[in-house]
Parts: structure tokens; sequence; C-alpha cells
């Protein structure tokens, strides 16, 4: 059993605001940047973007959810609407600038300013509990801690992104933000859907499975290769565990680690159900992103810490295919 635990570079299913026309993270634009003309009159499209559409492409130098794009879940798509959602401050931004000013801001066009900037702290925390709704975690809790307020979300190749539409439909009335799945690799189902991600019958593909290599920590890798470990879930380290679990590296001494492996082994029991301690056992830790790189002391308490609960066998050998399959369906809230 590892007692080491190392960062990851990147966070599967975490919840990243962007647009398809750009990154609403982006850093301020040079001064020289002014707003672009509104070119008049707009139709909206004639296919309409709706929870369950799904994309074979995000275009992230283009229009959202390009029209064009829009294919059957059956083949190879790389992305899914799971829901669209309304910022109830839209109305009031849009009264204090124009449509297109306002456009080009909640897309990630230019940069985010007064009531904007709302909007990117709503877009996130909507399309995650749009997720949890979807795949039926928005009533759970770990220790007393509700879901929403930890972020838990299942660990997945791939990350939630919050859009708006294409500015045709924005200027003809449609203001509504897509809640977005964007995997990570091409996948294909036929009869399910995102919401039955956590079924056996879902492709392995969309699993998250690591080999645990001495130098270099977890390596990410397709879960029907040989493999040690396999990601369950994420959550935010600041309301699940503390502040005092969030430092610099990552570092935890040994009272830490035990207590980051019982409450990780409390999430998956409130998720997923029981793992046969004979063959597996859970252990958790930090899963890194841009806030964890950025940490050099206390921690930001507006920042994101995610930890990531992962399960490994017990006897430090690798595996194929979804352990997911074998775990006991007796999930449920955890106090």
């Amino acid at each position: 059993m590892r007692t080491s635990r190392l960062l990851r570079a990147g966070v599967a299913g975490a919840v990243v605001i962007l647009s398809l026309s750009g990154c609403a993270l982006l850093p301020p634009l040079p001064i020289f940047w002014t707003p672009q003309p509104d070119p008049g009159p707009m139709q909206p499209a004639s296919v309409e973007v709706e929870a369950g559409s799904c994309l074979g492409e995000l275009d992230y130098d283009g229009d959202v959810t390009p029209r064009d794009e829009l294919i059957s879940c059956s083949v190879q798509h790389s992305a899914d609407v799971i829901a669209l959602v309304e910022w109830p401050g839209m109305t009031e931004l849009l009264g204090a600038e124009s449509t297109k000013l306002v456009w080009d801001e909640v897309s990630g066009t230019s940069p985010m300013r007064g009531l904007a900037v709302d909007y990117l702290a709503w877009a996130s925390t909507a399309c995650g509990d749009a997720w949890r709704s979807a795949i039926g975690w928005d009533r759970l809790n770990v220790a007393g801690t509700t879901a929403s307020d930890l972020d838990l979300r299942p660990a997945a190749p791939f990350e939630v992104v919050a859009a708006v539409a294409e500015y045709g439909d924005f200027r003809a009335g449609d203001h509504r933000t897509r809640c977005v799945i964007d995997w990570f690799d091409p996948i294909a189902y036929d009869g399910i859907g995102p919401a039955d991600l956590l079924t056996d019958e879902f492709p392995v593909v969309g699993r998250d499975c690591y080999t645990f290599e001495p130098q270099w920590g977890l390596e990410p890798i397709m879960c029907t290769f040989p493999h040690t470990d396999q990601a369950l879930l994420t959550f935010e380290g600041l309301e699940g565990l503390g502040a005092e679990f969030v430092q610099p590296d990552g570092v935890l001494d040994e009272e830490q680690t035990l207590h980051v492996d019982n409450f990780c082994a409390a999430a998956v029991q409130a998720t997923f159900g029981t793992v046969d301690a004979r063959d597996h056992y859970i252990w958790g830790g930090p899963w890194g992103g841009p806030d964890w790189e950025a940490l050099s002391g206390e921690p930001d308490p507006d920042a994101s810490y995610p930890f990531a609960c992962v399960v490994a066998r017990n006897d430090g050998g690798s595996e194929r295919g979804d352990v997911l399959s074998g775990l006991s369906k007796t999930s449920g809230d955890s106090t």
C-alpha cells in the first residue's frame, strides 16, 4: 500500500467555465482591445441544441455549439449537452450593457467585469449541480456535508464546460447556458447517455484509470489495459477536509493521510457502494490543478483544491476493466 500521495497534473470531471468561442478564464486582453461592432439583427438557428444533444467536436475558435456538429450519440463524438440552465442575473446585465458586449464577456471573448464576473461563479456551480442531478448525486452528503458544497463529482476522462449560445441565438433571446461534457477522447454509445455513466452499461472508456510508476506517480491509461488504480470521484478539499489539508506540494503527514483515506471510504460508500476490502482499498490525495500549482502558503478560500478518491488492489498488482462493475450497489448518504 502506498503511503505517498502525488499530485496529478489535471483534473478529470472538473467544471471549466468557457464557451466554445474561447475560454472565459483567459487573462485580461491588452488595453488596446476594443469591442467589435454589433452586426445588426440576427435570426436564431433552425436546429435546437438541447439536453441529450451530442456534438462531433467542440469548436473553441468559432461559435458555441455549432449546428453542423450535431450528430448521433451512437457515433464517435466529443461532447454531450447535459443541461440548459438560466442565470438569474442575465436580465440585469443586459440592461446595463449592450447585447454584443454582454455576449463578448460571458462567452469569454473579452475580459469579464462587473456583473459578468458573477456569471462565472454561478455557471460553475450551476453546471456542477446539473451534473450531480443527472447522475443522482444531488441529494447525497458525506460526513454531514452536501454533495453540492463538496462539489462532489465522479472522476472520469472529461471536463464539464459552461457555454452560452452562439451570438445569433443570444441576440434573438436565447440566454441559456449550456452545460456540456467535453470528453478527452471521442466516445460513442447507443440507448444510454451521460446520466448512465455510473452503470455497467456505460463504455469502459468513460472510466478514469492509471498505472503507478514509482518515479513518475500516476500515469493515465485506458482501463482496458492493465492498470493499478482507478479514480472514482473528486471533491473540494477546503470544504471536505479543511485548510490544514491544503498544503503546498500536497504534503500530508501520516495522520492526515489516514483521515483523507477514511473520508474517501465514506464518500465512495455514499456514491458507489461497498468495495470488497479483501481485494481492494480506497485511498485519497490532492488531485492537482492550477490553484494547487499556484499555492505557496495559506490556501485562497475562493480557490479550488480538489482531492480524489481512488481504488487500488491490495496486492499492488494490476487489473483490466472497470472496478465499478464489482462494487456492491448499496450506496447512500454517509453521515
